[in-house]
């Protein structure tokens, strides 16, 4: 399995300061990625290139999880206010991936194929890395580091739990227990009369890093389990960060307390439902 890991030692020819974050991990991740733009420059040169863009398409897959996970996790650290268009960002880099994966399949023309391949990794450094990732490394930079979780007391168990059932879960711990919290906390805002606005930026706070966490734990398993309809539940979490942005900035409106505990009530069932109609399904062939 491919490695983003720190702990690079040579730095990337294409590399200049402007491209710098200033955040160590997001820099050597962005370098390692320079690195696959560099390997396909040489293979273009020494006529291997083909060869090199199936490698990239394999790499990308994993890196584009990965690496967006690190950079929203850090978004979420520091409440930075341009998550929603940053993360919009990555969807849009994890779609185009799946597209060249798909082209690549269907593509004779390989020279084509690497015209596409160059052209992507060329945008996506000099146009995301820049305008997005170094603009909001520079405001997290003095922000404080803050846990996305929910300090409100609440006794819960799955065994007398009303929404949890054994079919929630996968057979996997980390991914359980981010279902077992998720339920967890929906019955809370069932249960509560009312909520205040504290309890709902906890709760808000709570499901951003749900989203970020979990939907990149799904994702990473069933890459490599080869889930035959990874895509389709990918688009799925799409659809449901693009709500979940929606909804926060509803409720950060004047709105009364009703109305705000009623989306944030909305919000929670709805990933509840979808663990019931869609996670279940990836079990099945996950088990099988």
């Amino acid at each position: 399995m491919e490695s983003i890991e720190p702990g690079y030692h040579s730095r990337p020819r294409n590399w200049t300061d402007d491209l710098a974050s200033g955040n160590d991990l997001v820099d050597q991740q962005h370098q390692e990625l320079l690195r696959r733009f560099e390997m396909l420059e040489d293979a273009l040169k020494s006529g291997q290139a083909f060869a090199e863009v199936k490698a990239l398409a394999a790499f990308l897959q994993r890196y584009v999880l990965t690496h967006f996970n690190t950079e929203e996790r850090y978004m979420l650290a520091g409440h930075y206010p341009g998550s929603a268009i940053h993360s919009g960002e990555h969807d849009q880099c994890k779609r185009r991936i799946f597209q060249f994966k798909q082209f690549i399949e269907t593509e004779s023309d390989r020279k084509k194929i690497i015209a596409v391949a160059y052209s992507m990794l060329a945008i996506w450094v000099r146009e995301h890395i820049l305008n997005h990732d170094v603009q909001c490394f520079q405001y997290l930079k003095h922000r404080k580091k803050a846990e996305a979780a929910v300090d409100i007391d609440y006794e819960w168990s799955p065994e007398s739990s009303k929404l949890w059932t054994p079919d929630f879960e996968i057979g996997i711990e980390n991914i359980d227990t981010q279902h077992r919290n998720l339920v967890m906390w929906t019955e809370y805002v069932q249960d509560a009369e009312s909520l205040s606005d504290e309890e709902i930026r906890q709760l808000l706070d709570f499901i951003h890093g749900f989203i970020v966490t979990h939907f990149t734990d799904e994702e990473l398993l069933m890459m490599d389990i080869q889930f035959p309809d990874f895509e389709k539940h990918s688009e799925l979490h799409y659809a449901t960060r693009t709500k979940f942005f929606e909804v926060k900035e509803w409720v950060g409106q004047d709105l009364g307390a009703p109305d705000k505990r009623g989306m944030v009530l909305e919000l929670f069932q709805a990933y509840v439902e979808h663990i019931g109609q869609y996670d279940t399904q990836f079990k099945k062939y996950f088990r099988s």
